[in-house]
């Protein structure tokens, strides 16, 4: 986005516009509904400009406060394994549920996408850095 030529960079650009150009159903998981929502707008928005629609499935991934580590992933697992079979990818909203794409990938197969994965890529384009 630019706002008075100042470029404005979510965290969630760069990780929804590579699952909107790879996958044609994606499901994304998150712990609480205000970041879905926020992705959500962010894949809407990806999807006008590249003119890609893929299917994107909300999902909200429930009683995961106070988990961590194996709890959590087995939490996140119990979630997406509903969607395995139809899902070609699953993005997780939030950076704090990144630490179970890992577990997620090892146990689908699936393409996971994060706000954790390559997250400079994206000033690089808007700004030419070399990251």
């Amino acid at each position: 986005m630019n706002f008075t030529g100042v470029p404005v960079v979510s965290i969630d650009e760069n990780f929804a516009k590579n699952a909107l150009l790879e996958n044609d159903h994606i499901v994304l998981l998150a712990t609480a509904g205000v970041a879905a929502t926020s992705v959500s707008h962010t894949f809407e928005r990806y999807q006008r400009v590249l003119r890609r629609y893929s299917q994107v499935e909300t999902v909200i991934v429930s009683d995961t406060a106070g988990l961590s580590g194996d709890d959590f992933n087995a939490k996140i697992w119990e979630t997406a394994k509903t969607y395995e079979s139809t899902a070609d990818a699953f993005v997780l909203a939030q950076p704090s549920m990144a630490f179970a794409a890992d577990y997620l990938r090892s146990h689908t197969g699936k393409k996971v996408y994060s706000a954790v994965d390559n997250p400079f890529s994206i000033l690089s384009e808007i700004c030419n850095y070399n990251v």
